[in-house]
């Protein structure tokens, strides 16, 4: 036997005589996969005489007789879902593997793949060798979760500012411009504080899960709104020196409000940054007063409420005489101003 790749023969044990259907099945052993071979025989003939010949090269191969080794798939949480290893001992295999019966992917010693979406996953996974049979497969089931959206309260309006808050899980991130938040936005560490009108927009992040989606809130920042004020434990009439006093509802997003006092249509007093919903005003002299209110904020006052005019009349003097009163009509007590 002669392998040319080395150049040198290969001696076969004697044989003995063979019949065709021997040689057909002869088998040498000694042959190493993936060299090329040449057979050289002789055959001695009755008269004594020899011939001999010798085959075309010829390659051996080894039929396969053993598996590739299965992979092995490990689930890692990881900060946004779940990081899939998928590894073989062997490292001269092919991984093969497929993710909720998706198209087949291949990679070599280790694999890793991130899943960031939420939803359930099954990893299907095995390999290939040259001259083995595919290994078995190995399989894994993992889940990613999505952390709850945040919530965005209303603006709160100060004197000076507006702002919002945001709650949800521990971690979140905000923009006030519009645009969508990602974790390299501004952090949320309390509230919000906005000087113009913004869109407000924000996630959660949860670790081990999908970001959140956004939540969004558009605030608007303007003046309040004019209050509607009425008398409040006063009559329409009064004696001077005494004293008018109106009401009215809370106005949203008003910080403050401010009271005028007008006397005949000019303005004789007034009280600013009244926090309450009431107001009073002495009417010192004789004549026809009205009362505005006006809510503000940082950014502006309300128009004048509804005007509420209240008469301050000079006081009336009753002397009673033995109790009877002997000429004229009856005087009501609710007629006498004190």
């Amino acid at each position: 036997m002669y392998n040319p790749a080395i150049d040198t023969f290969i001696r076969v044990a004697e044989l003995g005589s063979f019949s065709k259907a021997a040689e057909e099945a002869l088998t040498f052993k000694s042959l190493t996969a993936g060299h090329s071979y040449i057979l050289k025989y002789s055959v001695v003939d009755i008269t004594g005489n020899t011939n001999s010949w010798q085959s075309d090269p010829f390659s051996v191969y080894v039929e396969a007789t053993t598996v590739s080794v299965a992979p092995t798939i490990f689930a890692e949480t990881v900060s946004d879902g779940k990081k899939i290893r998928i590894s073989c001992s062997d490292s001269a295999a092919t991984i093969h593997y497929t993710i909720n019966g998706g198209a087949e992917k291949t990679g070599n010693a280790a694999i890793e793949e991130i899943l960031t979406n939420e939803g359930g996953y099954n990893i299907t996974a095995w390999t290939t060798k040259n001259g083995y049979e595919n290994s078995v497969e190995t399989f894994a089931s993992v889940s990613v979760g999505r952390a709850v959206a945040p919530i965005i309260s209303n603006s709160v309006i100060t004197e000076d500012s507006a702002y919002v808050t945001i709650r949800g899980s521990e971690e979140m991130f905000y923009t006030t411009d519009g645009s969508i938040p990602t974790t390299q936005s501004n952090k949320y560490m309390g509230p919000v504080y906005l000087n113009s009108n913004s869109v407000v927009n924000a996630i959660a992040v949860e670790y081990g899960k999908q970001i959140s989606e956004v939540s969004s809130k558009s605030i608007i920042l303007s003046v309040p709104e004019r209050p509607v004020i009425s008398l409040f434990n006063t009559k329409d009439k009064i004696a001077a020196g005494k004293v008018a006093t109106v009401k009215w509802q809370e106005v949203e997003n008003a910080t403050a409000y401010d009271a005028v006092l007008y006397l005949n249509g000019s303005p004789v007093d007034s009280a600013e940054n009244i926090h309450g919903t009431i107001a009073s005003f002495t009417l010192s002299d004789v004549g026809v007063y009205s009362i505005q209110i006006s809510a503000k904020n940082f950014i502006g006052s309300s128009a004048p409420s509804n005007s509420i005019s209240v008469e301050s009349m000079a006081p009336v003097t009753v002397t009673v005489i033995d109790h009877i009163i002997r000429e004229g009509p009856l005087l009501y007590a609710s007629q006498i101003l004190c």
